[in-house]
């Protein structure tokens, strides 16, 4: 099934856009002003809505919220247009496919947007204080502390490993998922206000929820987790009260933020809470993350932290830049390792058909 999934931003996005139009679906698109992608090519988050516009019940599915991450999102969202499982959306549903959340991100490889920021930590209430997280300068400030001037990405990883050997990865993780808002060239950075893919996340959300009593929304990832696993973690304000209702429905792996089973802790602002706002009059909202393992976490996590440094740093080093981009491509798209897109393929494939019975349930 590698066939479904596109090297570039811009192949990409041709794909999608093909294949949304063979399917005589609606498409709207949000170009992100003032950046470009690696050719020049314009930058734009694409939205295609399929079905009826007054169906009551509505499956929508993000692909790369985490930029980089959209590679294998765009590639399953690609897959299921392609799929017979289209056949079966009834007049009563309609379906919205959002390509590139994080159109920078994903053109340029990086898992944040244009301003270092982690969009799945951007959903907050900037009219109050932000969270704080005093764990994250314990973790962080010694390894940024190497780099000052030219890089040394050997140095970094090797205190890396040590760091993890000596407090645990557990520990490591759970101080950095989070997210924290005082270090703004560093990772899993939420900003200082909603950033332009939250903006105009906010106004997509509320125009597909318009009419709509039945939702599932659906945000595609990769990074955590065993490789090819497409683990169910529900996020959104609503989730926990739902718990119950997604164990029925969704074959395993499911699990809620820091629980013991779960591949992330906590998060704070996460983007599906906008979902949840957008759908607060739902009768039914389900609203999770589809999170595909990849490799293991802390090679994850070395790769996120050396390109914050590649990012922050003005150096002009193609090497190191190069490399940076390597290593995000290993962790977070991993289409050479056998078996792989064929897993996350039909893991999202059966995820969309356990959503059209959901839905199908509920509106009978």
């Amino acid at each position: 099934m590698k066939e479904f999934f596109a090297a570039s931003y811009a192949h990409s996005r041709d794909n999608f856009c093909r294949e949304a139009a063979a399917l005589s679906a609606d498409v709207r698109s949000y170009a992100l002003p003032n950046h470009q992608g690696p050719a020049g090519e314009e930058l734009a988050i694409d939205v295609a809505e399929i079905g009826p516009a007054d169906a009551e019940g509505a499956i929508i599915i993000l692909s790369g919220t985490h930029g980089i991450e959209g590679y294998a999102g765009a590639g399953c969202q690609r897959a299921l247009m392609k799929s017979s499982d289209f056949l079966n959306v009834t007049k009563s549903i309609s379906v919205t496919l959002v390509h590139a959340v994080n159109p920078n991100g994903f053109a340029h490889f990086h898992r944040v947007n244009e301003s270092n920021v982690d969009l799945n930590r951007n959903a907050i209430d900037f009219s109050d204080a932000p969270p704080t997280n005093s764990k994250y300068e314990d973790v962080m400030r010694p390894l940024f502390d190497l780099v000052r001037g030219e890089p040394d990405y050997g140095r970094v990883k090797e205190q890396f490993r040590a760091r993890c050997a000596e407090g645990g990865l557990r520990h490591m993780l759970e101080a950095l998922q989070p997210g924290q808002y005082s270090d703004h060239k560093g990772i899993f950075y939420g900003g200082a206000k909603p950033e332009w893919s939250t903006v105009q996340m906010r106004e997509i959300f509320k125009r597909e929820f318009s009419g709509k009593k039945k939702v599932v929304v659906i945000d595609l990832h990769t990074g955590l987790g065993e490789p090819g696993v497409g683990e169910i973690i529900l996020l959104g304000d609503n989730a926990p009260m739902n718990f119950s209702n997604y164990k029925r429905a969704y074959i395993p792996p499911i699990s809620m933020p820091g629980g013991l089973e779960s591949v992330t802790a906590n998060i704070s602002g996460p983007l599906l809470s906008m979902a949840s706002i957008a759908g607060k009059n739902c009768e039914t909202l389900l609203t999770f993350a589809l999170e595909f393992g990849t490799v293991p976490v802390d090679d994850v996590l070395l790769a996120i932290i050396i390109d914050a440094i590649a990012m922050s740093n003005n150096s002009d080093n193609k090497r190191l830049k190069d490399e940076a981009r390597d290593m995000m491509r290993e962790a977070f798209f991993c289409l050479h390792t056998q078996g792989w897109a064929d897993s996350i393929v039909e893991r999202t494939q059966d995820v969309f058909r356990s959503s059209l019975k959901v839905l199908d349930a509920t509106l009978g």
